[in-house]
């Protein structure tokens, strides 16, 4: 069950909580802990900062050659030929920088290439799935699934016939994690359980064809982190051995050495840090992101909650103005302005943001009713009792939204006492 609950678990790093109440801590990033904002290693530290890794025996060795120096170590780690290995940087760099057109444009020549690698096809499944996750919502499923079925066609055939194990293996990892945590969003849990079993078989022959690959130090790291994260702060949970601070080690070494997952390492030690409520760790990790990749998305977003939590409001809404530059069909980024405005008692412009938020026909059940519920606490402060009844009771009607009843509770024993 080990990649299992890595994958489940990753997935819940990026949803949304549906049930806040306005007695829980106001905290945008409560939200999304496994913990509720209890910290469960107080004393950690980020030693680590960007480098090559590279010695200058190593810069003169590879000064006249035509790839850069990660992709030599990738393709000898991975078994493959070194144009390969540079193609693969060059999608996840296209990826990471957020330039989904011309990322689409190379997929397209690689899977022509490649016809049994599978690697285009992912590339274009992950593509959907980040615009989805930016966007916490479903708009580009039918995409997503068309690619899923056309990156597991090119492997049924690929992993047939020998060469390109290895790579080969961590394609089908990435679709089956992929697929896992997009059917557990759905609510498909049965289904993302045997994705995930799928996909753990499959990183299990990359261990083997490619034991010094660094990007797996990511997968393990989270895998420690959150396994003991998640069962300790559970009591229907086995307790785990407390293997976290191990795990945040595992990844700061892959922030630093991995030829391709590096970005996505500050990025999970991002929401580690989160977890442990260390909010300038947090904040440095986006921040170190953003150096480079300044118009990701779920970076920025990310970023945006943490400035918000961290009171830094007038950050937060400099942020997601840049998101919705870089990002115009995001409609996420109202609702985070919304918590925004409301955090700074500028209750018109919380309202207005969330009334655009919800009058997106795309946004899913649960967002939509936690929307709902934030606009009766706005209506509440403005002292319009009969506007926040009936958004609650929206929320209610949604998803029966435990804050929102609370909520029309406290309305309606306010009123009794005023008779």
């Amino acid at each position: 069950m080990r990649l299992c609950s890595f994958f489940l678990l990753l997935f819940s790093l990026w949803i949304p909580s549906v049930q806040a109440g306005e007695d829980d801590d106001p905290d945008d990033l409560s939200e999304n802990t496994v913990t509720g904002n209890v910290p469960l290693t107080p004393a950690v530290t980020d030693p680590v900062s960007p480098t090559t890794g590279a010695s200058d025996e190593d810069i003169r060795a590879w000064m006249n050659r035509p790839y850069a120096a990660a992709s030599y170590r990738a393709a000898e780690a991975l078994g493959i030929e070194v144009e390969l290995a540079d193609a693969v940087h060059k999608v996840c760099e296209l990826l990471y920088v957020r330039n989904y057109p011309e990322a689409k444009r190379y997929l397209d020549e690689l899977s022509a290439k490649y016809p049994t690698l599978g690697l285009g096809p992912l590339g274009h499944a992950l593509i959907y799935q980040a615009l989805m996750f930016e966007n916490y919502d479903y708009r580009y499923e039918k995409q997503y699934k068309q690619s899923y079925d056309a990156a597991r066609a090119q492997l049924d055939k690929g992993l047939k016939v020998d060469g390109n194990e290895a790579l080969e293996n961590i394609v089908l990892t990435g679709i089956l994690g992929v697929e896992a945590i997009h059917v557990m969003r759905k609510g498909e849990f049965l289904a993302a359980v045997g994705k995930a079993l799928e996909a753990m078989k499959a990183l299990e022959n990359v261990r083997k064809k490619a034991p010094t690959l660094p990007d797996l130090k990511m997968v393990d790291g989270m895998y420690m982190y959150w396994r003991a994260a998640v069962s300790l702060s559970s009591k229907a949970i086995p307790d785990f051995p407390d293997r976290r601070a191990e795990g945040i080690a595992l990844m700061q070494e892959a922030e630093k050495t991995s030829y391709y997952v590096g970005p996505a390492s500050s990025l999970a030690l991002a929401y580690s840090y989160i977890e442990e409520r260390q909010l300038k760790l947090a904040l440095d990790r986006c921040l170190l992101i953003r150096v480079k990749y300044a118009d990701n998305v779920i970076n920025n977003m990310t970023l945006g909650r943490i400035y918000t939590s961290m009171k830094r409001y007038d950050d937060a809404l400099r942020v997601y103005g840049e998101v919705k530059k870089d990002a115009a069909s995001n409609q996420r980024v109202y609702y985070q302005e919304g918590l925004v405005y409301y955090h700074m008692q500028r209750y018109p412009d919380a309202l207005k943001a969330f009334q655009t938020y919800v009058g997106f026909k795309e946004v899913p059940t649960d967002a939509r009713a936690t929307a709902y519920y934030r606009i009766g606490i706005v209506y509440s402060k403005q002292h319009k009792p009969t506007e926040a009844k009936a958004a609650h009771a929206q929320a209610v009607k949604l998803n029966n939204h435990e804050g929102a009843k609370r909520a029309i509770a406290r309305i309606e024993a306010r009123e009794a006492e005023q008779q």
